[in-house]
């Protein structure tokens, strides 16, 4: 288990007490609420989806077995809003794409350790490798694929009432001209944007950079590209006016180098 450090831009090794407690995965999801962070789902080896879940206390440094999600999914997308936990899309049997995606979305309650599945604001979308950001406790939901091909649509949640249809993540209609159909690309929100960050279209790792105008619902790309390696699978996070990536693969090879990026607004 490693924190980041951002002052000292370096990662930290903690004791092997942090240690995560679940078997090891990939294509797992978290979120956070609060100072308490959530970890699971995913697939032990590409075959099995998991539906575990644990909870990571940031002050004490240590993991809890929470209450499992009602499905099994890899390749989920998350975030939180208005102090509850979402887990959704992805798919049930661990492999990428197939008949068993999912669209599907359950909800995380803290108080209650209790998942619930939100049937009135079903998810339009059956994919795997989608990302989200959060802008102003409003989600952000778009991408991925599936094997009809990569999802074009971006859709907003706020927790209270249904998906809200934004613009198409490929557009082209004499004001913006963009393709931001990909799946497993990074993300982080700085202030009221939301960044994408490379990801995966046609077997291709990316290495571009989108900035999301929420206030505009359009996209822009006056932002340098990674000036690493193009990725997919990476992690990513922001703190105070910076984004962070790091890890990922590009093709079949592991990549273990960390990146700042300071927006251009």
């Amino acid at each position: 288990m490693q924190k980041f450090d951002a002052d000292k831009k370096s990662w930290i090794s903690l004791p092997t007490s942090s240690n995560f407690p679940g078997i090891a995965r990939s294509g797992a999801v978290g979120f956070s609420i609060g100072k308490i962070g959530y970890v699971g789902s995913g697939t032990d080896d590409g075959t099995n989806a998991l539906s575990d879940f644990y909870s990571f206390d940031s002050a004490t440094e240590t993991w809890k077995k929470i209450a499992d999600l009602p499905i099994a999914l890899n390749g989920a997308v998350a975030f939180s809003v208005g102090g509850k936990g979402y887990v959704g899309t992805g798919a049930t049997n661990g492999t990428q794409g197939g008949s068993k995606n999912e669209n599907r979305f359950f909800e995380y309650n803290p108080a209650t350790n209790v998942w619930t599945e939100i049937d009135a604001v079903t998810f339009p979308n059956k994919v795997t490798g989608a990302f989200a950001f959060v802008i102003n406790n409003v989600a952000y939901v778009g991408g991925g694929v599936s094997s009809y091909g990569y999802g074009e649509a971006l859709r907003q949640f706020d927790g209270k009432s249904g998906w809200i249809t934004k613009n198409s993540l490929k557009r082209s209609d004499g004001t913006y001209s963009y393709d931001l159909t990909r799946s497993n690309a990074s993300t982080f929100a700085i202030g009221g944007n939301g960044f994408l960050v490379g990801g995966l279209k046609n077997s291709v790792a990316q290495n571009t950079t989108y900035k999301y105008v929420a206030s505009g619902d359009y996209w822009t790309t006056e932002n340098t590209a990674l000036a690493g390696s193009a990725r997919y699978n990476a992690i990513s996070f922001a703190i105070g006016s910076n984004g962070f990536i790091s890890t990922g693969l590009n093709g079949t090879n592991p990549l273990d180098d960390t990146w700042m990026f300071t927006p251009v607004y």
